[in-house]
């Protein structure tokens, strides 16, 4: 399988459902083979730094809203993250003035923490 999609969970019209990364999870404890090409796997963030002409990695800064991809990926490329509340940890920062303190509760210990949180994100 090709997984170009590793997120395990996604916006649908309930709420957050499963995504592609989940079903490739799936498909290797079935004994099957995944390649991995999104983050947080490291050649798209040396696409993204090749994209930018090769700036120092700890000069950019990734705006995401997973721990698990966007914020686990960046921080191995060395980069700076700011992690989005109103993504998919939502819940776990909803009730916190504290963003990071909130996530350090709900998740795995091993998981990156963002640099910084913000609740939302207005372009």
């Amino acid at each position: 399988m090709l997984c170009a999609n590793p997120d395990l969970a996604m916006f649908g019209a309930t709420g957050l459902i499963p995504a592609p990364g989940a079903l490739a999870r799936f498909y290797e404890t079935l004994g099957g083979r995944v390649a991995y090409v999104g983050k947080p796997h490291a050649p798209i963030f040396a696409a993204a730094l090749e994209r930018l002409r090769q700036p120092d990695p700890a000069r950019v800064l990734m705006i995401d809203d997973s721990l698990d991809h966007d914020v686990a990926g960046a921080r191995r490329a060395g980069m700076l993250t700011l992690l989005l509340r109103s993504g998919v940890h939502r819940i776990a920062t909803r009730n916190s003035s504290d963003g990071v303190l909130a996530l350090h509760r709900s998740v795995d210990a091993d998981v990156p923490m963002p640099h910084w949180t913000m609740n939302h994100l207005a372009w």
